[in-house]
Formats: structure tokens, sequence, C-alpha cells
């Protein structure tokens, strides 16, 4: 297995054929942190056996004035022609523990587009990675292909009521594509992230996230 760089425009033909596609390993996610936090990005395709099969990028941040270098990968790899088999996931985080290694001027953060079982946990585990769970951040898949009961059932309780609660007042919702109502969301959302002191995203992100 083999990572090698590729073009914008590859990596968009490649991107819309993965079957698990996500906005942290999306273009506009990654241009638009490259404007606002001034990192920079790399797009690499996945290869093996002379095919592609996958596709993933790696933020990289740097620290007092570029002497200390973090690798980032949020959300990959992701996986094309029925590929991300167990033989494929190890071979990539094995391949991925030789092309970036840590150092004393080296740093990783991984957070990989793997279901969290025991099968995972030892590949990462085999290949050098430590596991640090965080419990602020985790992501759910949702099978849309249910019917509409079937995914009313999955709910949690609380979750259903409000959900049942919204449906009585008959929301209309409209899709507005050229950013008309984005200053006032965006105002909404900083008066709300202050009120209730999260963090997230800065306005600003926000704001080229939209473009």
């Amino acid at each position: 297995m083999k990572f090698v760089i590729i073009s914008n425009q590859e990596w968009e033909n490649i991107y819309v054929l993965t079957k698990s596609q996500n906005l942290l390993q999306s273009s506009d996610y990654l241009e638009a942190l490259q404007q606002a936090q001034g990192v920079q990005f790399e797009l690499y395709s996945i290869q093996h056996n002379g095919n592609v099969i996958g596709i993933f990028s790696i933020v990289k941040d740097h620290a007092l004035k570029g002497l200390i270098n973090t690798f980032i990968l949020d959300r990959g790899p992701l996986w094309i022609n029925g590929r991300g088999t167990q033989e494929d996931v190890e071979l990539f985080f094995n391949r991925f523990n030789q092309f970036f290694p840590t150092g004393i001027l080296s740093r990783r953060r991984i957070i990989p587009e793997l279901k969290y079982n025991q099968e995972n946990k030892e590949i990462l585990d085999k290949s050098g990675l430590k596991l640090k769970m965080l419990k602020s951040y985790s992501s759910i898949v949702v099978d849309l292909d249910k019917n509409i009961d079937e995914l009313r059932a999955a709910l949690r309780g609380n979750w259903r009521n409000q959900l049942l609660k919204a449906e009585k007042y008959s929301i209309d919702c409209q899709w507005y594509l050229h950013g008309e109502y984005l200053g006032w969301l965006l105002s909404k959302y900083l008066k709300d992230k202050t009120e209730k002191a999260y963090r997230g995203p800065s306005s600003n992100f926000m704001r080229l996230l939209s473009n």
C-alpha cells in the first residue's frame, strides 16, 4: 500500500465515489480551515496493487514558527469500490505510522473513520497508535433507507418527545442558497455560544464554510 499526493480535482473525482463522505474530509471544510486558521493540508490517494482504493486528507499545523509540526487526520480514511476491509484498515494504519512518524518535534492527532469495536482497537494498538477516549466527540450514522416509523422508534425517548412537540407546530423550512440570512444566523449562534459558554467554530470559519 502506498500514499500518493493528488490534486484537488483528482480528490473531488474520487471523493464522490466514497461510501462514507463527511464534512471533515471535504475540500470545502479544508479550504475554509486553511483560510481561517492558516493551516496547510494535503490530499492523498490510497493505492494498493496499482489500484486506487481510497483517499484521506492531512491537515498540517505548525507551532513555534514551524519548529513543532502536528499532522491531523480527522474522519479518514474514506474507501471506494467496497474496500475498507479489516485487512485494508490494518495495512493503512501500519503505512500511516511509517509515513507520518512521531518524534520530539512531530506529533499526530487522529480521529479515524472506524467503528469502535475490539477488532479495530487491536489494529490501532498494533500500529502503535494510543487510544484516548474523548467523551465530548462521537459520530452517529443513521440509515435513512429505513422507513420513518423505524427511525422514530430507534430514537431515545426524550428525543422522540422533542420531535413530537416540534411536529405539532407545523414548522415550514425553506432553503436559501445564497446566504440571505447567514448574518442573522451567525448572530444567533454567537449569542447562544456566549450565553451557554461552549466551545465551537468561530463565526469567521462558519462564514468561510458557507461560501
